[in-house]
């Protein structure tokens, strides 16, 4: 089981580059994520209406799709205060590194399609342990 951040499962809602490898992986195996990405999503998807990307009426679609997402959704507060430790080691915000501390919690691979925190993790002793999309999912 690996699990995702909010980068690879917002492309499952919206396409954008890489929604295909998203969906893919999707479908491949089992995923887990904290339950921190049900508001990251909703985050991201009242941006995109805010920066007129998307119309209000897709977004809610969207926003109602994600409960059959089928995914394992973790506890994040059992996983906080590694994430905020990660976050100090990494100078990085917490928000990203919650979803590794859910990876090393559960012994597990964080997919993402974030550039910037996998340039991040990858300069680390993370680098293992946080892959790319593209990586994955090709």
């Amino acid at each position: 089981m690996a699990i995702v951040d909010a980068s690879v499962a917002l492309k499952w809602f919206v396409a954008e580059p890489g929604s295909d490898l998203a969906i893919a992986l999707l479908q491949s195996q089992p995923l887990a994520a904290p339950d921190f990405l049900l508001i990251e999503l909703r985050a991201a998807l009242w941006t995109r209406v805010r920066h007129n990307l998307s119309p209000v009426e897709d977004v809610r679609r969207a926003e109602s799709e994600m409960a059959g997402i089928g995914i394992a959704l973790r506890p994040s507060g059992d996983f906080v205060r590694s994430a905020f430790d990660i976050a100090l080691e990494l100078s990085h915000p917490i928000y990203d590194c919650l979803y590794l501390a859910t990876a090393l919690g559960m012994d597990d691979l964080l997919v993402t399609a974030d550039q910037r925190f996998l340039q991040v993790a990858s300069a680390s002793r993370y680098a293992g342990r946080v892959v790319a999309l593209a990586s994955i999912a090709a």
